[in-house]
């Protein structure tokens, strides 16, 4: 038998119920290997929909629920589910990514002061022109992130509860 290799984004998409049977398939059809780690990473990380996550995060959920991985375990399946598609990783603070589970190209706004994550359309960004990549590399993709802060009041604007 013959079957078409789904793309990652077709994976990733697909209404997948959060048992481990179902975590198994996922796996096999990304082309990796279900281990018990994986099952439960996969569990954690797609079974609440939507999430903008960082590995510290991940490891602390696994402890929580009594597997315990170390942080290596906890990076490695977080490299290759990127890999793979599963996941997109987006550095916002320095060395520090956080690893998103929507994994078809959009952008994200950015709240510095609580590291709170919004996903934005790709299509709600327009671009006028790329610049041209350095010698021997071609541009693999472009995510925005777009950073947030509060409106400061302004000066002299009475704040609700002042007084006279």
């Amino acid at each position: 038998f013959f079957f078409k290799q789904k793309t990652a984004y077709e994976i990733s998409t697909r209404d997948w119920s959060s048992d481990v049977c179902s975590s198994d398939l996922r796996l096999r059809a990304c082309g990796l290997r279900p281990t018990h780690q994986r099952i439960v990473m996969m569990r954690l990380l797609l079974g609440a929909g939507g999430r903008h996550v960082c590995a510290d995060t991940i490891r602390a959920e696994s402890i929580a629920r009594g597997e315990g991985f170390s942080l290596a375990t906890v990076y490695n399946c977080l490299r290759q589910f990127k890999a793979v598609g599963l996941v997109r990783e987006v550095a916002t603070f320095g060395a520090r990514c956080v690893y998103d589970t929507r994994a078809e190209a959009h952008h994200h706004f950015l709240i510095p002061e609580t590291e709170r994550m919004i996903d934005v359309d790709a299509d709600a960004v327009e671009f006028a022109r790329l610049p041209e990549p350095p010698p021997g590399y071609e541009i693999a993709g472009c995510d925005v992130l777009i950073r947030l802060r509060p409106i400061a009041p302004a000066r002299g604007s009475r704040t609700r509860g002042s007084r006279d």
